[in-house]
C-alpha cells in the first residue's frame, strides 16, 4: 500500500487552470512539483522513483480544447504522442466537461464535425494505445491521481517480478 506521503504529484509547467487538481492533492497531503514534462499534464513520483517517462495524464479542460488539438494543433498533439510510444509509456487523456454523446450532439463551439471528432478519437486510441476519458470537472482530480497511483503501483511491481 503507497503512503499518500510518500507521493509527488508532477504538474507539467505549462498546465493552466488546474487549481481543483492542485486543492485535492493538497487535502490528500501530497506534494506537488512543477516541472516541464515529456509528455503528458501529470505524472507521478512514488518513493523517490520518477514515473515521468513512462506513466502520464493529458488533461483537456473542454470539448473545445481537444478539439483544437485534432484540428490546429494536430501534428504537435500527435509528436507528444509519438513520444509517449518512444519511451514505453502509457498515457491517458482526461477530458472534463463533455462527452461522447455531447460530441455527438455538436454541444461545442467549434466547428470541427462530429463524425471526425469521433473519428480523431478512435484514430489516436487506435494508434498510441491509449484511452479517453470523459468527466465533469469535479470528478477528474480523485481520477486523475487513482490513476497514477494505480498505474506506478502496477509498473513497481512489474519490476519486482
Amino acid at each position: 500500500m503507497i503512503n499518500l506521503e510518500e507521493i509527488t504529484i508532477l504538474a507539467d509547467t505549462r498546465e493552466k487552470k488546474n487549481q481543483h487538481i492542485l486543492d485535492y492533492c493538497q487535502t490528500q497531503g501530497m506534494k506537488v512539483e512543477h516541472r516541464k514534462l515529456n509528455y503528458g499534464d501529470y505524472s507521478i513520483i512514488v518513493n523517490d522513483q520518477d514515473f515521468s517517462n513512462c506513466i502520464s495524464v493529458e488533461r483537456k479542460a473542454s470539448l473545445d480544447e481537444l478539439a483544437g488539438n485534432f484540428t490546429r494543433s494536430r501534428e504537435c498533439f500527435k509528436k507528444e504522442f509519438g513520444r509517449m510510444i518512444e519511451t514505453g509509456g502509457n498515457m491517458i487523456v482526461v477530458v472534463e466537461n463533455g462527452s461522447i454523446s455531447d460530441i455527438t450532439n455538436h454541444k461545442y463551439i467549434s466547428k470541427f464535425h462530429p463524425n471526425a471528432f469521433n473519428a480523431s478519437i478512435k484514430s489516436f486510441e487506435n494508434n498510441f494505445n491509449t484511452q479517453f476519458s470523459f468527466m465533469k470537472r469535479h470528478q477528474s482530480p480523485e481520477f486523475i491521481i487513482d490513476w497514477l497511483i494505480g498505474n506506478a503501483t502496477s509498473e513497481e511491481l512489474a519490476e519486482v517480478a
